[in-house]
């Protein structure tokens, strides 16, 4: 049964040799996904803390006097502006959440479609169009409920008088909940190549679902070999030489782009058995 690791090793392998130049265009688009998210979730991110700074603040020095608000006396002094603060604050965290799901979709789409063709797949327009409504569909369906009921969680705890650790617990579940949801849908990324609804349906749960062990397997080389990489990121992070962890950066792309291939390589070859 283990048969299926190395044969989607030599299959990984053997098409990056044989489609050099989708494997460095794949590289090149890597690089692209890391550079433009990671550039959009900072750049927002700094508009949403001084939204949050602009809230808490005057709600630090609010007056919670019950007997002064009585009088007639305001909860905070500016509350205009601290709507205003608000509501910067909520269209930046809205704003960035649909940049970068127009980017995980537009980009991360295509390094799944460029996989797809590297591995040996029918090429075309239509093809690539069908392959890419999949994608869409697939990460509409799963993320959509994830991010509602994330949402509703911490809108909960925030409007409750929680604990820390209960807060921290929720966090957790989210992020668990997270890695669970982006299981099934790698699992769904690696069968977007298949043009029937009801076979592309059929052939996820069958691999993800029902042998959800043997992709597991799968899922922990990438995760032992992505953790190994990192690792050797970190080191040089903390050395002075900028071309060495530049180096070991773009083996780290590297490493993500090949771990994918090798991930739909072998989800195949396991269906196949």
């Amino acid at each position: 049964m283990m048969n299926y690791l190395k044969k989607g090793w030599v299959n990984t392998f053997q098409n990056i040799n044989k489609h050099k130049r989708i494997f460095v265009l794949l590289i090149i688009l890597q690089i692209i996904f890391l550079v433009s998210f990671a550039y959009t979730a900072i750049n927002f991110q700094v508009k949403v803390l001084d939204g949050a700074k602009g809230v808490m603040e005057p709600l630090e020095n609010a007056n919670y006097d019950a007997e002064s608000i009585k009088s007639g006396d305001q909860l905070v002094q500016n509350p205009l502006e601290l709507y205003k603060n608000y509501t910067e604050m909520r269209s930046s965290l809205i704003q960035m959440l649909l940049w970068l799901l127009l980017i995980f979709i537009a980009i991360n789409g295509s390094l799944w479609i460029l996989t797809h063709k590297l591995l040996g797949k029918k090429t075309g327009l239509a093809c690539l169009g069908k392959e890419m409504l999949k994608f869409i569909t697939i990460t509409l369906i799963f993320l959509t409920p994830y991010a509602i009921f994330s949402y509703l969680i911490l809108k909960s705890l925030l409007k409750l008088s929680v604990s820390l650790d209960s807060l921290s617990l929720a966090v957790q579940i989210i992020t668990y909940s997270f890695m669970l949801i982006y299981y099934l849908m790698a699992v769904a990324f690696a069968f977007i190549n298949i043009e029937s609804w009801r076979s592309f349906v059929k052939r996820w749960f069958e691999t993800g679902i029902k042998n959800i062990h043997w992709c597991l397997i799968v899922a922990m080389i990438n995760l032992i070999i992505f953790t190994i990489s990192l690792y050797l990121v970190s080191i040089t992070t903390s050395e002075t030489s900028v071309l060495l962890m530049m180096i070991t950066s773009f083996v780290l792309i590297i490493i993500l782009v090949i771990t994918r291939i090798f991930w739909v390589a072998s989800l195949r070859e396991l269906n196949d058995l």
